[in-house]
């Protein structure tokens, strides 16, 4: 989500569908507990262009955030000076721990404006200083079997205020697989997308559709399931599909965790101290 010095929100809302009955996005009342210190607010900035990109990651060690590519990389300011995050924000800047970052890294499947590289929207952010909150694991599980399933998204909408200092989270069915073909836009402007949804999650999969409500700002959280009291971080919520009724998530399959975990050893590897 870019925020420009004098303007609001520079992307278009995808057509409207028939909406999908799921819970309102409500707000984080303490975003210092667990799950919820890990979800993190992204701002990043341009070297040419006023203004700043508001998203959303979390903590996968101490010193990595997983997050959108496209929130690494702005399609309305892509060349990007600097990025700070800001872990379990839930309020002012000035009351919650900023962190600066000194490297980011993206998929090299992704381009940027190329809607059918959404399943490799995905980057890390790597920060100065570790944080101390806690982070998510990404664990191995079985895609076949989510479908269908309760899922949590968290993160932090536009919307509620202009530089989506709020935490607010959401819970929906996770509704399969899915596979964008293109998209272009109508006469009006409006984003127009093909896409194909499947009841059937494969482990080969790229996206899944889940039908938890979202906003601009929250590209990049986390989607996961709690079950026998275990999270397990499925999916990255990375955009829209029907108008906010229904929403793509990058699958966390075992190929991308390997991705990322090749990200944070060879292309962004740790800094000694």
């Amino acid at each position: 989500m870019y925020i420009r010095t004098n303007a609001g929100v520079g992307q278009a809302p995808a057509p409207a569908t028939p909406p999908v009955v799921t819970s309102p996005m409500v707000r984080v009342a303490n975003a210092l507990v667990a799950p919820f210190q890990s979800i993190c607010r992204i701002v990043a900035r341009s070297y040419d262009k006023p203004g700043l990109s508001i998203g959303t990651g979390f903590l996968i060690s101490p010193s990595y955030v997983l997050t959108c590519a496209h929130n690494i990389y702005p399609a309305q300011a892509p060349r990007t000076k600097s990025i700070e995050v800001f872990p379990a924000q839930n309020g002012p800047d000035a009351s919650v721990v900023r962190h600066a970052s000194n490297g980011w890294a993206v998929s090299e499947r992704w381009r940027s404006g190329d809607c059918r590289a959404t399943a490799a929207d995905f980057g890390i952010i790597r920060l100065a200083s570790p944080a101390r909150n806690a982070v998510f694991q990404l664990r191995q599980f079985d895609p076949t079997l989510i479908a269908g399933k309760t899922a949590n998204l968290v993160g932090y909408p536009f919307g509620q205020e202009a530089l989506s200092r709020h935490m607010f989270r959401s819970t929906g069915p996770l509704i399969g697989a899915l596979v964008i073909e293109s998209c272009g836009r109508d006469a009006q402007g409006g984003e127009t997308l093909r896409r194909r949804i499947f009841p059937a999650v494969a482990p080969t999969s790229g996206l899944i559709a889940h039908a938890l409500a979202s906003a601009h700002g929250v590209s990049g959280g986390p989607l996961w399931l709690e079950e026998d009291g275990t999270r397990t971080i499925v999916g990255i919520h990375v955009r829209a599909i029907d108008s906010n009724t229904r929403g793509a998530a990058v699958l966390l399959n075992d190929a991308v965790r390997a991705e990322v975990e090749r990200m944070m050893t060879r292309a962004l590897p740790p800094l000694r101290r």
